[in-house]
């Protein structure tokens, strides 16, 4: 397994990550000037999701480091695993629309 050539690859960076926030903090502010009153679960939805993949890019880039396929072969059965858990449990809740 060959990387990609030197000079290929995209490499993101926080003030990518930084970038993409400014957006979300955008949205927030045309959401509380127009009452919308979704700027702060917006805020903390994206914040959430930033942490995640952080850590889940951490995971990975350690688990691929190892360059052993059965701990790669076990990452991607126990992602597909949860992902299926996580959209079988999705589709068997009770959605309550009148709350």
């Amino acid at each position: 397994m060959d990387g990609p050539p030197a000079g290929d690859s995209t490499h993101l960076t926080w003030a990518n990550v930084g970038l993409g926030f400014s957006f979300i903090l955008f949205n927030s502010f045309v959401s509380t000037s127009l009452n919308l009153g979704v700027g702060s679960s917006l805020v903390s939805s994206a914040l959430r999701c930033i942490i995640q993949l952080a850590i889940v890019g951490l995971l990975l880039q350690r688990v691929f480091e190892t360059n052993n396929p059965w701990a790669v072969a076990g990452i991607i059965f126990l992602l597909n695993f949860l992902g299926t858990v996580e959209a079988g449990e999705s589709t068997t809740r009770p959605r309550d629309y009148f709350t």
